[in-house]
């Protein structure tokens, strides 16, 4: 008892910072995983807005007329 503290004191004192450690590292572990889907979600939303601008240019493009083509007839002359 060099410090003035028992051993069972000195238990209880380690559980407690154990436990404390363990809640900190826990909501350390929740705020990584919140920051990988809030990532995931980000770009599953840029990548399904620019699918979504290509597949409307695609629609855009086939629904305009094709460019008529004129076929040349040759003359013969007698």
């Amino acid at each position: 008892m060099a410090n003035g503290i028992s051993e069972s004191q000195g238990n209880e004192v380690s559980a407690v910072f154990a436990k404390d450690q363990r809640a900190r590292d826990a909501a350390s572990a929740m705020e990584e995983y919140r920051a990988g889907r809030r990532a995931a979600d980000e770009k599953t939303a840029r990548l399904r807005a620019l699918r979504l601008a290509r597949d409307a240019a695609a629609k855009e493009a086939s629904a305009k007329p094709a460019k008529k083509t004129v076929k040349r007839v040759k003359r013969v002359t007698l």
